[in-house]
Order: structure tokens, then C-alpha cells, then sequence
């Protein structure tokens, strides 16, 4: 919420869809501490629990800042080229090219951490068939041995649903983090005889809608996800 202030802004009410996500949180991690509490000697699991599901709040958290932020400076972005910016429409691109990088990581570094989480707490054993897993193997684990099928259905459902979106950003994510870096690029400019200043940025719209859909994803994931366990906790 704190990155609001730099559009002298107050802090972000929560309403909706990232309201229910939070409240859905709140609920679980509030119940395994009172039973942490009543457990006392053996609470450790519990005390684990609540606290992975306050990083996970945090980790929405902080994707809806990025998300937020983002799309407020594309908006002062109206050309195409770079050179056909003035030094404020300039900064603006750029920092909305951070901020959008940003946000593409913590789409999947949330989905992730959820994937760790629901492997520990449904006792998945999801290492067993990969060491290193992410939330769709989690998902596929859950598929292959019939585990919470009411949840996985629903959960699949969600995948399939923004596959497209998810998966633009997936390559995006991908040239970020393996391919290229703002460095080499630097040197490629002053090597290659194109004009990198001429070429046509980024479909800023396209990215946009990607990353807003792909966010809605993450929120709907978690939301069944903890009102699942929620449920889970009650029966």
C-alpha cells in the first residue's frame, strides 16, 4: 500500500476480489494461531502455517503494488518510440518498465510460495517427483494422485482459464531472468549499427492486459485455495 504515497495518494482500501483473498488469509492464519496457542508443546506446524500464510498475504501485497504502479506511469506513456519522448515521458516509460518486471516475477514467485505451501500442508511429497517444483507440478501432483479433487479441479480450471495471458508472461519472465540484461543491451547499442532508440517499444496495452489478467488468476487461486483449507480446518 506504502507505494501510493508516490503519487501523493492515500493507502489502498481493500475492496473486492483482494479483499476476499485477504479476509480468506486472515481467517486461516488467525485459526492456527488459536489452536497454536491451545496446542502449545506440539504447535510448531501450526506457528509454520500462520506464518506462511502472512508471507503469502505480503507477497499479494506487494504484486498489487507493482501491479498498481506500473499501470499509473504507462498511462503517461503515449508514443511509440523512444525518441519521440520528452525526458518526463522518458522517466515515466522506464519506471513502468520496472515496476512491470517486477510484477511479472512476483506473478509466479507468489504461485510458487502458494505451491510450497499446499505441498507441506496436504503432505503432497511433491520433492519426490521434482526437487526443485513450482506450483503447476504441485498441481499436477495433486491431479495424479487424486488428492483434494475438488480443490485440483478447480484450481486446473483457473490454469486453463488464463493460460494464454499466464504464458506471455511466462516468456517475458523467462527473457528477463535468462536471456538478456539492461548491460548487454547497453553494449549491443554501442556494437550493433541499429538504432535501438528508433525501434518500436514494447505493446504496452497487451502487457497490461496480460499482467491484470494473470493477477486476477493468482487472487482467484488463492482465494479457493485458503477457502479450501479453511473448510478444511473446520470439518
Amino acid at each position: 500500500m506504502m507505494l501510493r504515497s508516490l503519487f501523493g495518494e492515500p493507502d489502498r482500501v481493500d475492496e473486492g476480489l483482494l479483499l476476499d483473498v485477504f479476509q480468506a488469509m486472515n481467517a486461516f492464519a488467525n485459526r492456527q494461531e488459536r489452536r497454536a496457542e491451545r496446542l502449545r508443546g506440539s504447535s510448531s506446524k501450526r506457528r509454520n502455517w500462520q506464518l506462511w500464510a502472512k508471507a503469502l498475504r505480503t507477497s499479494l501485497d506487494e504484486l498489487e503494488q507493482s501491479q498498481y504502479c506500473s499501470n499509473r506511469f504507462q498511462k503517461n506513456v503515449v508514443h511509440n518510440f523512444e525518441n519521440e519522448m520528452n525526458k518526463r515521458e522518458l522517466d515515466d516509460y522506464y519506471r513502468h518498465v520496472y515496476f512491470f518486471k517486477n510484477a511479472i516475477i512476483r506473478v509466479f514467485s507468489t504461485l510458487d510460495k502458494l505451491g510450497y505451501f499446499m505441498n507441506e500442508y496436504f503432505r503432497l511429497q511433491t520433492q519426490r517427483e521434482k526437487r526443485q517444483f513450482s506450483y503447476f507440478t504441485v498441481l499436477r501432483r495433486m491431479h495424479t494422485r487424486k488428492s483434494h479433487v475438488r480443490l485440483e479441479q478447480r484450481l486446473y480450471d483457473l490454469k486453463i482459464k488464463y493460460q494464454e495471458p499466464l504464458g506471455r508472461l511466462r516468456t517475458l519472465r523467462n527473457t528477463e531472468i535468462h536471456w538478456m540484461n539492461s548491460e548487454l543491451q547497453d553494449d549491443l547499442k554501442l556494437t550493433n549499427p541499429v538504432d535501438f532508440d528508433t525501434q518500436h517499444i514494447e505493446n504496452l496495452r497487451q502487457n497490461r492486459a496480460d499482467l491484470d489478467q494473470s493477477i486476477e488468476m493468482v487472487c482467484l487461486t488463492l482465494k479457493a485455495a485458503f477457502q479450501y483449507m479453511n473448510r478444511n480446518e473446520n470439518a
